[in-house]
């Protein structure tokens, strides 16, 4: 269990209570040395019933009046992913270190902005790049940098979704949803950044995204990888989620996937294949996974002051940096090469000015 000595009463508030802020309201009800002080969500029915479910006395549709109320050491932010920047901010300059979903922002200039920010205010900002906590991914990433798998040649990686499911991801494009986690997953395992990437999509359906996105990214250090992401999962599978990974080195291959799942349960009237790696939640609001392990990764860090190493800003700009290059070449049908001026990471289509909403 996690021990924070130097706090007695580690002090934390959330903003945003989606499906994701709910479930990160469950891991911190849970943890030791944590009070959850106070919550904060702009739909006041949502808001009304997650202060029931978890019998939290401070709720707020105000930001900012939350953050003047409450002196509070770690912020968690699951907002939607066009409304992450202005809470960023916020809550550094309110005295707190902050957590927040993917992305970090929708454009590198608010990136920017953030590191800039926590730099002056001396805290710390990270990023929810969940896979770097998925165990699996873990164990290959240390058999990677041991060399088992000799010098990595290529990284297959495709995540889709059924068209139901793909609705919700509409509020920002895919690379920026989706794909944003395997480029990043990619990156981390290479240890290395890309050099060019050519990217398509296309049409199924008449959506305000395309359906179906695929990238080619040539890494500096030689390494291929080809990421897919599309919303084209048959509605009757087994899991709404389809994601299949394969890292070829020279001296070994790794695959990594789900969808048909390793569990099946099986009635009268359904056929399941429950995901145990992420979040999986028993009675009583209890969260096993690695959503669990990621928050408290964070929390140790902050509380023993440790530097964050595993979703760092630096990191969430980089994959940030491939995602809208990979739509700047999708827009283009050009390749794009990152040792160009970076006229590719301001899109016109995601320099909107990013708000609380």
């Amino acid at each position: 269990m996690l021990n924070i000595p130097l706090f007695p009463q580690f002090k934390v508030g959330i903003i945003g209570l989606g499906r994701f802020g709910r479930l990160i309201t469950a891991v911190l009800k849970k943890m030791p040395n944590i009070e959850l002080v106070a919550v904060c969500e702009l739909k006041q029915e949502r808001l009304q019933e997650i202060a029931r479910e978890f019998e939290i006395t401070h709720y707020y549709a105000d930001l900012r009046k939350m953050l003047d109320e409450h002196r509070l050491d770690a912020v968690f932010i699951a907002t939607n992913e066009d409304s992450h920047v202005e809470p960023v901010l916020q809550a550094l300059r309110s005295g707190s270190h902050v957590f927040v979903e993917k992305p970090l922002a929708q454009s590198l200039g608010n990136i920017d902005q953030i590191k800039k920010t926590a730099d002056e205010v001396g805290h710390q900002v990270m990023v929810g790049h969940l896979l770097r906590f998925d165990p699996r991914l873990v164990n290959l990433k240390l058999r990677v940098d041991s060399g088992e798998l000799g010098s990595l040649v290529s990284i297959y990686a495709r995540r889709s979704v059924t068209p139901s499911l793909f609705e919700m991801y509409q509020r920002c494009h895919p690379w920026l949803m989706l794909a944003l986690h395997d480029l990043d997953a990619a990156f981390w395992l290479l240890s290395d950044t890309p050099e060019t990437i050519y990217a398509v999509k296309r049409h199924v359906w008449a959506r305000k995204y395309a359906d179906a996105h695929w990238a080619l990214i040539q890494m500096r250090g030689g390494a291929v990888v080809l990421v897919e992401s599309t919303s084209c999962v048959p509605g009757l599978a087994l899991n709404p989620l389809d994601y299949y990974s394969e890292i070829v080195g020279t001296h070994g291959t790794a695959v990594v996937s789900e969808g048909d799942g390793s569990y099946h349960l099986y009635s009268d009237t359904i056929h399941e294949a429950p995901n145990f790696i992420y979040n999986f939640e028993l009675p009583d609001h209890v969260i096993f996974g690695a959503l669990r392990d990621e928050i408290e990764y964070f929390i140790t860090c902050i509380a023993t002051g440790s530097p964050i190493q595993r979703g760092t800003i630096e990191q969430a700009r980089l994959a940030v940096s491939a995602a809208l290059a990979a739509i700047q070449s999708e827009e283009t049908e050009q390749i794009v090469h990152f040792d160009q001026p970076d006229c590719w990471q301001d899109i016109a289509l995601l320099s909107k000015q990013e708000t609380l909403s």
